[in-house]
């Protein structure tokens, strides 16, 4: 079975994206399994994401690319009111399949140049 951990210190973010019922997770790249990363991800009120990049890679490349290709297709459950942490950029640590995810920076922006 295949299995994706995603958690974070916020809030927002500790949910899966699976809580959203109406969107189910799309499937996990053969290139992702047993890999670990953290990205950082802007997700909107809406629960879609905005902006991912990668912060720590899996250490491929093309794993890589692929977990953010992943992370864009996600949707969070719509956040409550008043919920703070959307439309902010958050540190998500990442793991698929037998691997530990690792530790999220403390914080997270995006790189100079896509500011």
């Amino acid at each position: 079975m295949r299995s994706l951990i995603l958690l974070s210190a916020p809030a927002m973010l500790a949910a899966l994206p699976a809580a959203a019922a109406d969107s189910p997770p799309a499937a996990v790249p053969a290139s992702l399994m047993n890999k670990a990363a953290v990205v950082c991800a802007k997700v909107a009120r809406s629960g879609r994401v905005l902006e991912v990049f990668v912060v720590r890679s899996t250490g491929n490349p093309r794993a890589d690319g692929d977990l953010v290709d992943y992370i864009r297709q996600q949707r969070w459950p719509e956040a409550r009111p008043g919920e703070a942490g959307r439309d902010s950029w958050q540190p998500v640590p990442v793991a698929f399949g037998k691997v530990a995810p690792p530790a999220p920076p403390a914080a997270c922006a995006p790189p100079l140049a896509r500011r």
